[in-house]
């Protein structure tokens, strides 16, 4: 990893962190963005049957001004791989609202596969760091009724202090936020 690279997702790290006290009081993360559902995303007759799951369930700019889609997918118990919000909240355990003001307030880096990825570290006080993670795909969905970038893919929690996989978060986090 480029010394470029590590210096931009500390950058953005340190820009996304999020500091509470016991009381859970003032939150520096600021609030989201909210933007309106790209094109025909809303729904309509093409967002039927199988096809539901990629209606838009609401949509924020990020601090560069891109507007990212919370698209309300599905979870992995449906059968078919999960992806958006009910994959966020059923198999990650996290919220609409976490994802929204993530995605509005921390600055995208690079991720695999030409994805992008929004980063904000939480600290509570008696509480672990955690770290949460939103993955987003900005090409289109083959699979989706419109020609819209995809959208959030999934967010998940990490410890920064293990270089643990993903994980479902715990429900003091959405509860923080």
């Amino acid at each position: 990893m480029s010394v470029r690279r590590i210096g931009t997702l500390l950058l953005a790290v340190l820009l996304a962190t999020v500091m509470t006290g016991a009381a859970h009081a003032d939150v520096p993360l600021g609030s989201a963005k909210y933007a309106l559902c790209p094109g025909s995303t809303e729904g309509g007759p093409a967002y039927t049957g199988d096809k539901a799951a990629y209606r838009c369930y609401s949509a924020v700019v990020d601090p560069l001004g891109n507007t990212v889609i919370l698209r309300e997918g599905r979870s992995d118990g449906s059968g078919a791989s999960g992806f958006g919000w009910l994959h966020a909240l059923y198999d990650h355990n996290v919220s609409d609202t976490a994802i929204e003001r993530i995605v509005s307030n921390a600055y995208p880096i690079s991720a695999p596969r030409g994805r992008v990825r929004y980063i904000a570290e939480l600290r509570v006080e008696g509480r672990p760091i955690m770290s949460i993670w939103v993955e987003v795909d900005r090409s289109q969905s083959k699979e989706a009724p419109d020609r819209e970038p995809f959208g959030v893919l999934t967010a998940y929690c990490k410890i920064p202090r293990n270089a643990n996989p993903e994980n479902k978060c715990p429900d003091w986090v959405n509860e923080s936020l």
